[in-house]
């Protein structure tokens, strides 16, 4: 995904130097620290019958789509 808030969501959370299989856990994030960003964010999860459904999506997200993936 190439959108220009990455870097800056990934520097708040944590994840500059962390390797690709080790995301953070929910604990570990502050929302209040990606606060402006958070329209931009987006969770996935992995359901073996459903793929990888949306968990949470953003403002920005959901009016990009025309609509909110989370159900």
């Amino acid at each position: 995904m190439k959108h220009p808030s990455k870097p800056r969501v990934f520097s708040r959370i944590g994840m500059r130097n962390a390797p690709v299989s080790a995301p953070p856990t929910r604990s570990e994030i502050e929302p209040g620290a990606v606060r402006e960003l958070l329209g931009d964010i987006f969770v996935l999860s992995y359901d073996a019958a459903a793929g990888y459904p949306f968990r949470v999506a953003g403002t920005r997200i959901c009016a990009l789509l025309g609509r909110d993936p989370e159900g």
